[in-house]
């Protein structure tokens, strides 16, 4: 009988789950996961494979209300192994740290028996600030548990994910609407226009900011949302 419950991170190891496995990211419970080498930067105005990225060591910035897609350094392997450990299933999220930074996260938040490779997902910045990533991150915590009872091979499906390439295959991802400019950065290019064409002084600048201010944060909002819409159909997918 497989015992249930949350696998141990000593037992992470021996299962040979994680391909690529840092032991210094193993906890007591869970495993810190890293960014990977690729990402695709959305909301830039530019078009097709101009977003995609190869991370180097300058890193993967994203501006304020902007949002990656990113995959994770190492691959996760629940294909099945034999009847002892037959199905096993993982979940995983976005550490605390960058949720207080401002980071969300969205994700399928559960990774199925029978899937292979990296993990991916799409993390907005909702702060006011830049932020740059940098390959070898660890931003993200796994955790892995064993399923208990019956479970019918029906359900069970081979799913193998190689790249981000192969991720935006295989859930028919629009990159080009994905990767229209953020109304946020029109709104403050408009704004910036209109200083140097009339030539407006500091006292009228700040009046005009202030009230650009609000229509800005509606409009990340209403950014958030469409991003979520755009997660969600690829969640039915």
């Amino acid at each position: 009988m497989i015992d249930g419950g949350v696998i141990p991170g000593d037992k992470i190891k021996s299962l040979n789950i994680i391909e690529g496995l840092d032991n210094e990211q193993l906890r007591a419970t869970t495993y810190n996961l890293r960014l990977g080498n690729h990402a695709i930067i959305c909301g830039t105005g530019k078009k097709g494979d101009k977003n995609f990225k190869d991370i180097d060591d300058s890193g993967v910035t994203i501006d304020p209300f902007q949002s990656i897609i990113f995959e994770t350094a190492e691959k996760i392997n629940l294909l099945k192994k034999d009847d002892k450990n037959p199905y096993i299933v993982g979940r995983f999220d976005l550490k605390i740290k960058y949720g207080l930074e401002g980071f969300i996260l969205q994700v399928g938040t559960q990774v199925e028996p029978g899937y292979y490779g990296p993990l991916f997902g799409l993390l907005l910045n909702t702060s006011g600030e830049s932020k740059t990533f940098y390959t070898g991150t660890p931003f993200l915590q796994i955790e892995f548990s064993n399923i208990t009872g019956s479970y019918s091979d029906k359900f069970y499906k081979t799913n193998i994910i190689n790249s981000i390439n192969d991720f935006v295959k295989y859930h028919d991802i629009n990159i080009d609407l994905l990767s229209k400019g953020s109304i946020i950065k029109k709104v403050e290019g408009n704004l910036e226009n209109c200083r140097k064409e009339h030539g407006v002084v500091d006292k009228k600048v700040d009046l005009l900011i202030n009230k650009a201010a609000f229509l800005i944060s509606v409009i990340a909002i209403l950014y958030t949302i469409f991003h979520e819409y755009i997660i969600s159909i690829w969640r039915e997918k």
